[in-house]
């Protein structure tokens, strides 16, 4: 079932109110994929809550060293830290249809091999697993990427339905973004 909001905040994204509004559950098991440092792995870490755990996955390790430390600071112990490119096969070395969740946020601009991410996304979830990618909307946005770098909707909902997704949302995290939710 395909649903879409069209409410869109007029405030930047609140990453707190995004992922509670994900139904994760406690025990959860979340991939970051492109973490950074954490804008969204440290509310994904305690929405699973310590039964659960978080991926942290980045290519740069400045990165995923301020996540570590942020985690520290809020005794955060179930974040694990990977360094991996993930435009390369498999380098997460996350095991086969072990995550709930695998969330892309403001990545994909930065990527040549677009297709390979949601190739490890589907690896790694499980079967029911869904998959929420949130990226920068296209117009006369002043914030994030030039205009021609940005990814559109349009692509993002192509690839993930190539890569065998079925989506069940679209939305509107707020003015700047485009958000969707695809299962597995």
């Amino acid at each position: 079932m395909i649903t879409q909001s069209n409410k869109v905040s007029s405030s930047f994204m609140d990453p707190q109110k995004i992922v509670d509004s994900f139904g994760i559950d406690s025990g959860g098991i979340v991939a970051d994929f492109g973490s950074g440092a954490g804008y969204f792995t440290l509310p994904l870490a305690k929405a699973v809550t310590a039964k659960g755990k978080v991926f942290a996955v980045d290519i740069l390790p400045s990165a995923l060293e301020v996540v570590d430390k942020k985690a520290r600071m809020e005794n955060l112990t179930n974040i694990e830290i990977v360094q991996a490119d993930l435009e390369k096969e498999n380098s997460t070395k996350i095991m086969d249809s072990s995550v709930d969740f695998v969330v892309i946020s403001n990545l994909l601009f930065q990527l040549e091999n677009k297709a390979n991410i949601f190739r490890e996304a589907k690896r790694v979830l499980k079967s029911g697993g869904k998959l929420i990618v949130i990226d920068w909307a296209s117009g006369k946005i002043v914030l994030g990427p030039p205009e021609g770098n940005r990814v559109t909707a349009d692509q993002v909902q192509i690839a993930a339905l190539i890569s065998g997704f079925k989506e069940i949302k679209k939305w509107h995290p707020d003015a700047y973004h485009y958000g969707f939710i695809f299962i597995k």
